[in-house]
């Protein structure tokens, strides 16, 4: 099934002036500015919900690393709560994962700021607001699919949609995923809650034949929420626990840095993302984005957005590295041609 919706109207000043940003050189309360642009490469996407009442309504927003805001749009809210997750494919297009029960699957062209929507019967997700999570694999989005009441197995796990438009399926089911995100090294990397709150897991795919390749078994005590891979399959894991943390491939921890150590504060962490040149990006339960360097470094350390207690969630967009899709099928395949 699939909706479009026209491009977003100019924000008002009435809907929006709950949004603050605070920089760290000082604070600055904006309006929203709308938006109809390419994005940059390099910019940092945050999704933020806009209460204070229900229903609520959820907007994108595209900074500088820097922490100026480029341009903002309103997401359609078409499944049946806020928005959870943004993902950028390789034509600079939104994918958005948006709603609960009843997820639907936003697109922007950022260009002329016009969204489409569409979605695949039963596919589910969860009253808790930091599962759902999106990703692009090459020609694909991928997104989490949990089981809602009266659902089999067979329809929780991930869902697949081609790009630009086209019917979803299914190619992983009977598994319990808070999190999904394509490594900078081309593979599919899910987050493993085996129906608890935390991650205790990820799963890695192959992108295209999503075989399983391999299970890396997270540390004890990480309550992982979120998880970003780079392009040596370092991955990093946000914790609810206001922590982040770098491990090996392996999953044996690297480095941990806490949100008050980057002098962020209490931040129950819930995104995380990483691009090519080592920017990790992450957004918490209760209103903040912020952006720092793989190594945790708190003088590389810069706080984007500050909302109002509400949820946001991170993306960024392509620029050194985009993630080079290496299906191990596709290396079989290759040697019979």
């Amino acid at each position: 099934m699939t909706a479009s919706h026209p491009a977003s109207p100019a924000c008002t000043a009435v809907r929006h002036t709950a949004l603050t940003l605070v920089l760290l050189a000082g604070s600055l309360i904006m309006p929203c500015l709308a938006g109809a642009a390419p994005l940059s490469p390099g910019d940092i996407l945050v999704v933020a919900v806009d209460p204070p009442l229900p229903p609520f309504s959820s907007m994108l927003f595209e900074f500088t690393r820097t922490g100026a805001v480029v341009q903002s749009f309103d997401i359609p809210d078409a499944g049946d709560l806020f928005a959870r997750d943004a993902a950028v494919d390789g034509s600079g297009r939104v994918e958005v994962h948006e709603g609960r029960s009843q997820p639907v699957l936003d697109m922007l062209d950022p260009s002329t700021g016009q969204w489409s929507s569409r979605t695949i019967a039963g596919w589910g997700g969860n009253d808790n607001y930091n599962y759902g999570a999106v990703a692009v694999a090459g020609a694909s989005v991928i997104a989490t699919d949990e089981q809602n009441v009266g659902e089999s197995g067979a329809t929780s796990g991930l869902v697949r949609f081609p790009l630009p438009t086209g019917p979803g399926d299914r190619p992983v089911t009977n598994a319990s995923y808070i999190d999904v995100a394509v490594g900078l090294d081309g593979l599919v990397y899910a987050l493993d809650s085996q129906g608890a709150v935390d991650g205790v897991a990820i799963d890695v795919y192959d992108p295209v034949s999503f075989a399983l390749l391999k299970r890396i078994t997270l540390p004890a005590g990480l309550s992982a929420r979120a998880i970003a891979v780079d392009g040596s399959g370092r991955v990093f894991v946000g914790s609810w626990q206001a922590a982040l943390y770098r491990l090996s491939p392996a999953g044996v921890v690297e480095a941990s840095a806490t949100t008050f150590s980057l002098g962020l504060g209490s931040q129950s962490l819930i995104d995380v993302d990483v691009d090519g040149q080592g920017t990790v990006a992450a957004g918490a339960s209760r209103g903040a984005a912020f952006v720092t360097n793989s190594a945790f470094d708190p003088a590389a350390t810069r706080l984007l957005y500050r909302g109002n207690g509400y949820p946001t969630y991170v993306a960024t967009t392509p620029g050194a590295a985009v993630p080079v899709i290496r299906s191990t099928w596709g290396a079989v395949k290759a040697l019979y041609r």
